[in-house]
């Protein structure tokens, strides 16, 4: 019958049965090694989202940047490009300036509704 136990599963069946409490083992350890590693991670995730946050609280509310705020900025850019164009007084510094002057005009004229 195959239930009957024989000398051969007498002896054999502790050292089989030792094996797999063994592997079973070694899986858990491995899988608690795992799961701690996975969560030192995640803590240290955590500390730093709260070192960001608390860095984005401490600073100070700065002001939106409006369409307008921009266009202002663009127009002063381009007024120095081309003054300091003039002052080189080259022909490669006088093309530069102007088309980036045009390109940078067009902007703020959108940004300021009139394109």
């Amino acid at each position: 019958m195959a239930g009957d136990w024989t000398i051969e599963r007498v002896i054999f069946a502790p050292a089989r049965v030792a094996e797999l409490l063994n592997q079973a083992e070694d899986r858990a350890t491995t899988h608690n090694k795992r799961v701690n590693e996975l969560l030192e991670a995640n803590n240290r995730y955590l500390d730093r989202a709260r070192v960001a946050e608390a860095a984005l609280a401490a600073r100070p509310a700065t002001e939106a940047l409006t369409a307008a705020t921009l266009a202002d900025a663009l127009s002063c850019f381009w007024n120095e490009a081309i003054g300091e164009a003039h002052q080189r007084q080259t022909a490669m510094s006088m093309d530069v300036a102007t088309v980036m002057a045009v390109g940078l005009a067009a902007v703020a004229r959108r940004l300021q509704g009139e394109i």
